[in-house]
């Protein structure tokens, strides 16, 4: 399951860093916390940022098993991305929602 889960992370870990190369950022934590919270940048490269900011905290609660904190951020990046301007990182999640379904209807 955590392989499914970090393929999905890197998908929209590598769209939200084409959308950050294009703004001249690299897609790292210290590098776009500073845009998270300014109202007057972009809204893809704010959507980008978040992207980053999410995918982190998951992998992170992934690697402490903490799957309440992991859940959490999922539930936050899911809600933003269906309502991104960008429609490609909804449709991210929802192919690879697609895939687990098809991947877990298998196995029963």
């Amino acid at each position: 399951m955590n392989n499914i889960v970090d393929n999905v992370i890197r998908e929209l870990e590598f769209k939200a860093g084409v959308t950050l190369a294009s703004f001249g950022l690299q897609a790292e934590l210290k590098s776009i916390q500073n845009y998270l919270n300014k109202e007057s940048i972009d809204e893809d490269l704010r959507d980008a940022c978040y992207i980053i900011f999410r995918t982190h905290f998951i992998r992170e609660a992934l690697k402490r098993d903490d799957a309440e904190d992991a859940c959490y951020n999922l539930i936050m990046l899911w809600d933003h991305c269906s309502k991104a301007g960008d429609e490609n990182y909804n449709e991210i999640l929802v192919d690879s929602i697609d895939k687990l379904l098809k991947v877990t209807n298998k196995r029963i």
